[in-house]
């Protein structure tokens, strides 16, 4: 995210705002003055003030962007080191696969179509996802009065739509209608909801955010088993109660539980997963730009094992090159042959090495 998006205005004062503010103050600090139109010699003078105010905070403005970042290392911000690009991919799985499921494990690569001169950007899957055959086909938020088909909305990107309604009272839901009986499995979705921009329109980065919302809702998961709405497990919940993007795993129903319905003005049946609130703490009804289900994250970095990087002859301040760099801070595993052989001896970094 550009740094400039977010260097702060000394004084984002404009002449207009200046001479509004003398204007307002005349008043106050000199009551005979009574006459404040623009053919006054005073307010001549207020605007020529003005208009010299104006130019001197334009150019106090211009702060140099290296200053910005010592002013922030003096109340102890500074800049992240780099850090590889991540990802989020679907991973989607043919109607014809024989199984209902299946498992993509973690650091499964996954590489960009065309090559550089370096060859292909490879990905790598951060951790094993289960990958479902039944797709998600329809949406709806039930307020308890009417079913509204939010299935367009979720398939445009672009807006953003209220799960829950406008209210997002208790008893409203939010149902998920896939094509076929979820298998008896760990279901991953993912939401995402809308970034906040600042005055400029930009869209604001994760440092400048509240990535961790507080909040009080409480919702359900159920499933329909053919007569009634029934329990199923919640396993995790990245979003706060759709508060923020995040992951979300919901353990499914046993196999044969789960049963086809039309609700609302649905030409077919689905089988159907709602979320249900139980308690509403929202200060808002929250909003979601989309929703799907076998999507991963993905690290872009490349997975080397049981690299040799030479021997030792004693001496100190020895330095080894690995073949592949830069490494990911943490995720280097040290393993010495001290004459023992297998299994070998597990080195740590010390902590007197900076970084």
């Amino acid at each position: 995210m550009p740094l400039q998006d977010h260097f702060p205005l000394i004084d984002d004062r404009s002449y207009d705002t200046i001479v509004a503010e003398a204007r307002s103050r005349i008043p106050r600090y000199t009551a005979e003055w009574t006459n404040l139109n623009d053919t006054d010699p005073g307010m001549a003078m207020v605007q020529l003030f003005a208009w010299m105010t104006e130019m001197q905070l334009f150019r106090l403005a211009q702060v140099p962007q290296l200053h910005y970042l010592k002013f922030l290392e003096l109340i102890g911000i500074e800049l992240e080191p780099a850090k590889p690009a991540t990802a989020l991919v679907n991973f989607p799985m043919q109607a014809s696969f024989s199984k209902t499921f299946t498992i993509v494990p973690a650091k499964t690569q996954v590489s960009t179509e065309q090559a550089d001169d370096q060859g292909r950007i490879l990905f790598e899957t951060d951790k094993a996802i289960t990958v479902i055959r039944s797709q998600l086909s329809h949406l709806l938020s039930d307020d308890n009065f009417n079913f509204r088909d939010i299935t367009n909305d979720n398939l445009d990107t672009l807006t953003e739509f209220q799960p829950f309604g406008p209210a997002a009272a208790q008893g409203d839901s939010f149902m998920l209608g896939f094509d076929a009986a979820l298998p008896e499995t760990t279901v991953h979705l993912y939401v995402w909801t809308p970034q906040p921009a600042n005055n400029n329109g930009a869209v604001m980065s994760q440092c400048f955010q509240n990535t961790d919302p507080v909040t009080s809702t409480r919702l359900a998961w159920e499933y329909w088993d053919g007569r009634e709405w029934s329990r199923t497990s919640l396993l995790k919940d990245d979003t706060a109660a759709f508060s923020r993007s995040g992951e979300i795993q919901i353990k499914a129903p046993a196999e044969g539980r789960m049963a086809s319905e039309i609700f609302g003005e649905l030409a077919q049946a689905r089988f159907w997963l709602r979320v249900r609130i139980t308690h509403s703490g929202y200060e808002q009804a929250p909003a979601i730009v989309a929703i799907r289900t076998n999507v991963a994250a993905l690290t872009q970095a490349q997975t080397i094992e049981y690299e040799s990087v030479g021997g030792s002859n004693g001496e100190i301040d020895q330095i080894h090159r690995l073949r592949y760099s830069p490494v990911i801070a943490g995720s280097l595993v040290l393993e010495v042959d001290e004459g023992a052989g297998y299994p070998l001896s597990s080195w740590r970094r010390s902590s007197r090495i900076s970084t």
